[in-house]
């Protein structure tokens, strides 16, 4: 059948040959190039969303809490926690949550009535603020 459709149609066997590996000059190439094409292609998908993920977490968590956050030397799980902090208090800036002791302690009563207590938010708490918070009897478990 193939055969009659090519004896009819001449460019249907260079699709045959393409798509059956055979190198032809006038078709497609070898499946070979189609695959790699693919790879390419992915790959520079990838960097791109990549790329661009980066880009909306700078415009997210701005120049303010970057450098507020470098000027009291938190690292990289220290600083998400910091987000997700101002994320559960309800805050669109987490630079406000060090902005007073008193913030902060709030803020760190919601996550840690929703997610548990965490050895982070006491580091964060003695660089940002030097030293323990206030102590009360709700908040002795979190330190």
């Amino acid at each position: 059948m193939m055969q009659l459709l090519a004896q009819i149609d001449p460019e249907l066997q260079i699709f045959q040959e393409a798509f059956r590996g055979g190198s032809s000059l006038r078709g497609f190439g070898s499946p070979a190039i189609w695959g790699w094409s693919i790879v390419i292609v992915g790959m520079l998908l990838t960097v791109v969303i990549g790329w661009s993920m980066i880009q909306r977490d700078r415009a997210l968590f701005g120049p303010t809490n970057r450098s507020l956050y470098a000027a009291i030397r938190l690292n990289t799980p220290q600083r998400k926690l910091m987000n997700k902090l101002a994320a559960c208090a309800g805050l669109t800036m987490p630079a406000s949550l060090l902005i007073s002791r008193g913030s902060f302690e709030r803020a760190v009563k919601v996550f840690a009535g929703r997610y548990g207590a965490t050895p982070l938010l006491a580091e964060i708490r003695l660089k940002a603020f030097g030293g323990t918070s206030f102590q009360s009897p709700e908040n002795t478990a979190f330190y």
